[in-house]
């Protein structure tokens, strides 16, 4: 398989959930719409009871070392259980194309399906911090991800500043060798609304993997946010790009001695972009 067919492959999943989307457009408005403004930091808002929205997610992930493109492609149906807790079911694709001089891999698999839960412990507008419980589970064909997060959020005006602070824990090779790799991440963003539907902001995000126990990287990627709001459908689109990482420092005869800041495409990618559509059903 080429490059070209692989690429067309991986953006099928996105392509199809788009067309569906984008034929309710001319519906009525609805106002039970969940609409996120960044892609990456989540906000403490839930869906009202028995509201159903429809997602399609694809996560580009691009440049390292070698050549690599990576889509991450999620389809996901948000169910509201009561006007403070929500669910949702993923199902999740990947394909990836990498490689090295006139060699070129491409892989495009079924990644496993996830299962969400969101609890909304206080509003961003009407108190003084919005605030929300979320978990995550993802069982794929060869691994396992649990993930937990933190959600702090403020509504003032035209703007709104939210915080996550996450933690989340791999299992690769599942039944084989189980490799652990605890994750932590902390997002942060904040925008600014044009108008009711539009707004532009910043998101900030910091990513340490942590195999074994061992600090692997922690990088630091910054970029703009946009989202918008159109009758019962909205979109949010993040480019971030690689500003550096803590990894770290070995001496000589290969001990670790320390840690220092760069640039690391050895483990991590030079941008990260994320473009959400979402559909209020």
């Amino acid at each position: 398989m080429n490059i070209t067919k692989a690429l067309r492959r991986a953006l099928s999943t996105a392509c199809s959930g788009a067309a569906l989307l984008g034929a309710a457009l001319l519906g009525p408005a609805s106002a039970s719409a969940n609409e996120r403004h960044f892609t990456y930091t989540y906000e403490s808002a839930a869906l009202p009871e028995d509201a159903l929205e429809l997602e399609l997610w694809t996560t580009s992930r691009i440049g390292r070392e070698e050549r690599y493109i990576r889509f991450d492609n999620r389809l996901e149906l948000e169910i509201g259980l009561s006007d403070r807790l929500l669910t949702a079911f993923y199902v999740n694709t990947e394909a990836k194309v990498s490689g090295t001089g006139d060699e070129t891999e491409t892989e495009y698999a079924f990644a496993g399906v996830s299962s969400e839960w969101k609890y909304k412990l206080s509003d961003a507008s009407a108190d003084a911090l919005g605030s929300a419980l979320y978990g995550e589970v993802t069982f794929g064909p060869e691994e396992l991800e649990l993930e937990a997060k933190v959600i702090l959020d403020k509504r003032a005006g035209d703007v709104l500043l939210a915080l996550n602070a996450v933690g989340e824990l791999e299992v690769k090779d599942l039944g084989d060798a189980n490799e652990l790799e605890p994750i932590v991440e902390v997002d942060l963003a904040a925008t600014y609304f044009i108008t009711p539907a539009v707004s532009l902001g910043l998101e900030l995000r910091n990513h340490t993997a942590l195999p074994e126990g061992e600090l692997e990287h922690s990088a630091f990627y910054l970029g703009p946010t946009a989202a918008w709001r159109m009758g019962p459908a909205w979109g949010a689109l993040s480019v971030l790009g690689q500003i550096g990482a803590v990894l770290p420092k070995e001496n000589e005869a290969g001990d670790r001695e320390g840690v220092h800041f760069a640039r690391d495409l050895a483990h991590a990618e030079a941008v990260n972009a994320r473009f959400l559509l979402g559909l209020s059903l």
